[in-house]
């Protein structure tokens, strides 16, 4: 279906990024990332086609070409209307490059665009948690838990062996309280 919208107009980018969500779901990632720069090709000023280049240069560990692809994603997108998403993934991407205040900064930026997603607080407690912010890290847990509360995966968001070693009583009594 993808190939057939694309052959009457190639230049509908959205097309792109759907067929790279195809190919990901498929297993093959080479396709995935052509996918993703021939969106970018056809909407060079479409955010989420940078977004999605992004997510494919992140998946094969290209982190500064993902940085660069969702440093442009956010460039592009409106101010009111950048998606959380975008703060969320450069997170990690940041970490990946040792910048682990900046991730921390986008982190905090994706939960004002969006305070109700669970998500981007088991991302930053895992942060806080690897600066030795135990308390900040087990408050960001329990925001996601109020968030989903069947959802008890936050507690596994922090290697369960990094708890155990903890040198913050509070923190570990909290984490088992969450579970």
């Amino acid at each position: 279906e993808c190939q057939r919208a694309l052959d009457i107009n190639p230049k509908q980018s959205y097309i792109y990024v759907i067929r790279r969500m195809v190919f990901v779901r498929m297993g093959k990632p080479r396709l995935a990332l052509a996918a993703a720069q021939k969106g970018v090709e056809a909407g060079p000023e479409d955010p989420w086609c940078h977004f999605a280049l992004s997510g494919e240069y992140a998946r094969s560990q290209q982190d500064d070409k993902a940085l660069a692809a969702i440093n442009r994603a956010i460039e592009l997108a409106p101010p009111l209307r950048t998606s959380n998403r975008f703060y969320a993934e450069r997170g990690p991407i940041l970490l990946r490059l040792g910048r682990e205040e900046a991730a921390l900064a986008d982190f905090h930026k994706a939960i004002e665009l969006a305070p109700h997603y669970p998500y981007t607080y088991k991302r930053r407690a895992a942060l806080h948690f690897r600066l030795g912010r135990y308390d900040k890290a087990l408050a960001d847990l329990e925001e996601s838990l109020k968030l989903e509360p069947n959802d008890p995966s936050c507690v596994y968001w922090i290697d369960p062996g990094s708890v155990a070693k903890c040198s913050d009583e509070e923190f570990r009594e909290g984490i088992f309280r969450l579970a």
